[in-house]
């Protein structure tokens, strides 16, 4: 973002949760953008629980840590591999989200309800990803 002011980040959640659904709790640092009035007003109005951390204690939101930590090693990667940085980082973001989590076992884009289907899924074809299509072979 260019600019980090509540106004903006409003603007933004709001955007997630139309698309997404409102989140029962948001977890965040103290930064001055999250905890100002026109924020608190928005958290509530929306009937989100707000938790707090402390904003130089990173350890206390480990999950968004380890995924940032997981994000730049494979841009560092990336830098390797042919592409425009935008086509690096789709790839990334499709990869973590259909890779299942190590401890909470489901990927990512099951919060939304179905896995989303891959090129991998072409070598070996799911009957549920493909029953409502024919599926020929081709001629010897």
């Amino acid at each position: 973002m260019n600019a980090i002011n509540s106004g903006k980040t409003i603007e933004i959640l709001r955007s997630l949760f139309r698309r997404y659904g409102l989140p029962k709790t948001l977890v965040s640092d103290n930064g001055r953008s999250l905890i100002s009035n026109e924020f608190q007003i928005f958290i509530n109005n929306n009937d989100i629980y707000h938790i707090k951390t402390s904003p130089y204690f990173p350890s206390s939101n480990g999950q968004a840590e380890r995924f940032v930590q997981t994000f730049k090693d494979a841009m560092r990667q990336a830098k390797v591999d042919f592409g425009s940085r935008d086509y690096k980082l789709q790839n990334f973001v499709l990869q973590f989200r259909e890779t299942p989590h190590s401890i909470t076992h489901p990927s990512p884009v099951m919060f939304l309800g179905s896995d989303i289907p891959t090129c991998l899924d072409l070598l070996r074809p799911n009957e549920t990803l493909y029953e409502n299509r024919e599926i020929h072979s081709a001629p010897i």
